[in-house]
């Protein structure tokens, strides 16, 4: 058993992706196993190859660059590089949850950001968690509780 040498802990998921590339867009659907904010390791069905960069777009998220950095079988290993890129679907549901935020208030958008899961990103899961708490806070104190 080989020693892990990682600087950071891969967190085990389960969730579906799409590996895309080349001029016109290619696209190979894949399972992600696990995952850091640096990276992700991806499994295919079959071993395919696939050029050093790419983009991957997560289910209900977002899409990233990325540097692939080994492949054995039908599993590749990636590297995040550059910030996340939102597809138009994305930014679209996005500023949607921003209309209720504005309209309907802190609840409601936590509801369909709940809905969406967070669009698969720790940052915005966490700020909105932050914000639910404190609006919770809020509320009690307003109401001596």
């Amino acid at each position: 058993m080989q020693p892990n040498n990682r600087r950071i802990k891969r967190q085990r998921v389960v969730k579906m992706g799409k590996i895309i590339f080349g001029v016109s867009d290619i696209t190979v659907d894949c399972l992600i196993c696990d995952e850091t904010p640096a990276g992700i390791l991806v499994e295919t069905e079959t071993p395919v190859s696939v050029p050093e960069e790419v983009k991957i777009k997560l289910t209900n998220g977002g899409t990233f660059l990325a540097m692939r950095r080994w492949v054995l079988g039908n599993k590749i290993g990636f590297e995040f590089i550059g910030a996340r890129i939102n597809d138009t679907t994305t930014s679209d549901s996005m500023n949607a949850i921003y209309d209720v935020l504005q309209r309907q208030g802190i609840t409601q958008a936590l509801v369909s950001l709940r809905r969406s899961r967070f669009f698969d990103n720790d940052e915005l899961r966490q700020i909105a968690e932050e914000a639910e708490t404190a609006t919770i806070r809020l509320e009690r104190l307003l109401l001596n509780k």
